[in-house]
């Protein structure tokens, strides 16, 4: 579980992400093919946009936390599929990953193991499944010291953004 929150393709530990959908309906008109809102955790660097690398085709950029700026726009594609594909690095070295930030999600992983078996839920029906559950899952797994570690740790680390709409 460590290495799946920190060290897989996904996770923090820094990788390729390759070929990120970007549709236009998840923008405003006047951002479509100029600004884009990258889905994962501290983008490094651009790979490629419509398979272009940039620095060439005027496909020079600016990138800002999430956000990726073009110099000039990038038209969406004539032809199905119509959304714009985006390469990029994203996530810290290994040897960067912030001490704080690995100690919760070992916290994590912790708990999860302690308490692999079912926690949380209240009631239980064997015909037709039926199951409530009593509260959210790191509640239920955590203690509140542990909890609230985790809670500042991600209220450090949290970079807010939206798509537009």
């Amino acid at each position: 579980m460590f290495d799946q929150l920190i060290g897989s393709p996904t996770g923090l530990i820094s990788s390729t992400k390759t070929d990120e959908v970007h549709r236009p309906e998840d923008y405003s008109s006047a951002e479509a093919g100029y600004v884009y809102y990258l889905k994962t955790y501290r983008p490094t660097s651009i790979t490629t946009v419509q398979a272009v690398a940039p620095g060439t085709l005027g496909t020079d950029y600016t990138l800002e936390g999430r956000r990726l700026e073009m110099k000039t726009g990038v038209n969406i594609p004539s032809t199905f599929p119509f959304y714009w594909k985006i390469t990029y690095v994203s996530g810290y070295l290994a040897a960067d990953l912030p001490r704080d930030v690995k100690m919760a999600v070992m916290v994590l992983c912790k708990a999860y193991w302690v308490q692999r078996q079912a926690t949380g839920i209240s009631s239980f029906k064997q015909d037709l499944l039926s199951v409530s559950y009593d509260k959210g899952i790191v509640e239920s797994i955590t203690s509140e010291t542990e909890r609230n570690q985790i809670t500042a740790t991600v209220q450090k680390y949290k970079i807010p953004y939206t798509y537009a709409s």
